[in-house]
Parts: structure tokens; C-alpha cells; sequence
């Protein structure tokens, strides 16, 4: 038979070139590299969405914190002649730590001198015999006056299951001792 040399030459590049089959997929390389991409993407995207749920749930913590300090405090101002004890503790998922300390107040002074009591002023003067011939009474000593009462800072730090941190502090007053 006779060939055309154009059918030769279609022969020899029919061989060297794949045939365009509608069948033809990918190659094993082409879908390691979109299994690579896809993956990349999946962790950045789950990467951005923890940190946006973390962030959302801040607040909730927060508020939480700020409930089980109050109710520590509540529960140290509860009993007034108590002394507030300090130390760790913990309140479901939540610890937290009461620190207590003399407060730093400094009492002002009067002005002025107090007024004597039980007229004091009058026992400075000579007891003068009365019409009768009889003395006056003595009068009664005067009172010790009572201490005032001493004020205490309490401060209590509640840690939340993610780490942050809530600190409230108030004042309590015990009687003086």
C-alpha cells in the first residue's frame, strides 16, 4: 500500500504525544499537590475560627470570674465579727486566692480638744464643804473610750479555666481587738 508521508509523520506523533482522551484524569502529582493546598487551607481556616470561638467566650468567663469573686466576698463580709482568712481555694472550674491586709488609714485628730466628761472640770477644783458641812458626792471615773474598729483589705484574684485573670478587692471592718 501506498502512505503519504503525512500519515507517517501522524503515526510517529501519535506516539510521542498523548492522544487528547476525554478519559484522561490527573496525574498522581497533580493530587498531592491539591491534597497539600486543601490541607493548608483546612488548618488556617480552623486556626482563625478557634481563635474567634476563644474570643467569643471571653466575656462568659469573665463574667463568670466576676461571679465567684463577688460570692467569696459576700461570703467573707457575711459574718461581721469574723476575721477574713486567707488562701487558695476553688469554685467549680475556678481558683482563686484571698489575700488579706491591715488597711493604711491614718485617723485625723480633732481639732479641738474634746469637752471633759462628768465634769471633769470641776473635780480639778477644791471640793468646797457645802452649807450642810457635807462633801459632794465623788464623781464617777470616766470611761475608757473604745478603740475604733480596724479595717481590712481583702482582694480576691479568680483565675478562669482558660488563664485570664479577674481581680476585685473591697474593705471589711472588724472590731477592735
Amino acid at each position: 500500500m501506498w502512505r503519504s508521508s503525512k500519515a507517517s509523520d501522524r503515526g510517529r506523533n501519535a506516539a510521542a504525544a498523548p492522544a487528547a482522551d476525554p478519559r484522561a484524569g490527573f496525574s498522581l502529582i497533580e493530587v498531592l499537590v491539591a491534597i497539600v493546598i486543601a490541607s493548608l487551607m483546612v488548618t488556617t481556616l480552623s486556626r482563625a475560627l478557634s481563635g474567634a470561638w476563644a474570643g467569643a467566650r471571653a466575656p462568659a468567663d469573665t463574667l463568670a470570674a466576676v461571679t465567684v469573686a463577688r460570692g467569696v466576698i459576700g461570703a467573707l463580709r457575711a459574718e461581721p465579727d469574723s476575721i477574713p482568712t486567707a488562701g487558695p481555694g476553688r469554685a467549680g472550674d475556678y481558683r482563686y486566692e484571698v489575700t488579706t491586709r491591715p488597711a493604711l488609714i491614718e485617723y485625723l485628730r480633732p481639732p479641738v480638744p474634746p469637752a471633759p466628761l462628768d465634769g471633769a472640770a470641776k473635780r480639778s477644783e477644791p471640793q468646797a464643804a457645802g452649807a450642810g458641812g457635807s462633801a459632794a458626792p465623788p464623781a464617777r471615773p470616766a470611761a475608757a473610750p473604745t478603740p475604733p474598729p480596724q479595717p481590712v483589705d481583702i482582694a480576691v484574684v479568680v483565675t478562669t479555666p482558660s488563664g485570664r485573670s479577674v481581680r476585685l478587692e473591697t474593705a471589711k471592718l472588724l472590731p477592735a481587738r
